[in-house]
This record gives C-alpha cells, sequence and structure tokens, in this order.
C-alpha cells in the first residue's frame, strides 16, 4: 500500500527508510501540498509530526494526524 493515511481531506504517504522506521509525508487531498512529515525521533523514541511553516490544521486533521502517529505502520 502506497498511502497510509487516508482522511477526508489529507493523506499520508510513504516518504522515507530510516534505521528505526519507515518515515510519511503528509498531503494535502485537495492541492496535493505537502503539509508535513511523520518520522521517527529517535531521543524521544516515538513518532512525531512535523509541519511545514504556514500551515493551518483543523481539530480534525490533527486528529487524524495524531491518531495516525499512534500507529504508522499498522497499514
Amino acid at each position: 500500500m502506497t498511502d497510509a493515511l487516508r482522511s477526508k481531506y489529507i493523506y499520508a504517504r510513504r516518504w522515507g527508510l530510516t534505521a528505526e522506521a519507515t518515515n510519511y509525508q503528509i498531503i494535502n487531498r485537495k492541492s496535493d501540498d505537502t503539509l508535513g512529515y511523520v518520522e521517527y525521533y529517535k531521543p524521544w523514541n516515538c513518532w512525531v509530526f512535523q509541519p511545514k511553516e504556514n500551515t493551518e490544521y483543523s481539530a480534525g486533521c490533527l486528529r487524524d494526524i495524531a491518531d495516525f502517529i499512534a500507529h504508522p505502520n499498522r497499514s
């Protein structure tokens, strides 16, 4: 599967591979713009969302991203 997260307004695409895991690019469905990245952050030993500058998120999109980073490799 190429896209890991699919919601009404955003989706995640596998983007890169590190020694720890596959990272993901978060993309706006309408414009196809990259909004940020979900990456494994080794110092905290967890997944984090790194938004691009000048991007805004609704509560629903933030929930979708938060749910995704809780279990990014389940798809």
